[in-house]
């Protein structure tokens, strides 16, 4: 079964103050189950917040480098392009969702897959149109 991860879902392997349980639970999914999908926003999302950890000084520029590369060299993540950004917009409106957040509801819906998220609106969305969510 496919799974679309959330970039909030990978962000506390990076970050040493975050719980990373879940995190490596993912991964664990992720070797048995090499399925997973992501948004194009997904890398933007994971840049951003880590140019924000360097700003506050929760890592270091070289840390949050070597880890985007080793998730786009480690991670079995295919990035899949938004089929029809106006059923995403739809499913933002429909949910009260961020454009972003929507994206990865809308790639879970398409693809039949589970998803991973700590984001609790898009949990709410998500088991709201029946998407399996990662426990």
């Amino acid at each position: 079964m496919p799974l679309v991860v959330d970039a909030s879902v990978i962000l506390p392997l990076a970050l040493s103050d975050e719980d990373a349980a879940y995190a490596i639970c993912v991964l664990h999914r992720l070797q048995t189950d090499p399925h997973g999908l992501v948004p194009p926003i997904f890398l933007d999302e994971l840049q951003n917040v880590l140019l924000y950890a360097e700003r506050d000084g929760r890592i270091e520029q070289s840390v949050s480098e070597l880890f985007v590369r080793r998730v786009l060299e480690d991670l079995p993540l295919v990035m899949h392009p938004i089929a029809d950004r106006f059923v995403v917009m739809q499913i933002a409106r429909d949910h009260n969702l961020t454009f972003y957040d929507a994206s990865y509801l809308s790639l879970a819906l398409a693809s039949k897959a589970d998803m991973a998220t700590h984001d609790k609106k898009l949990i709410a969305a998500a088991k709201a149109v029946g998407v399996v969510l990662l426990q």
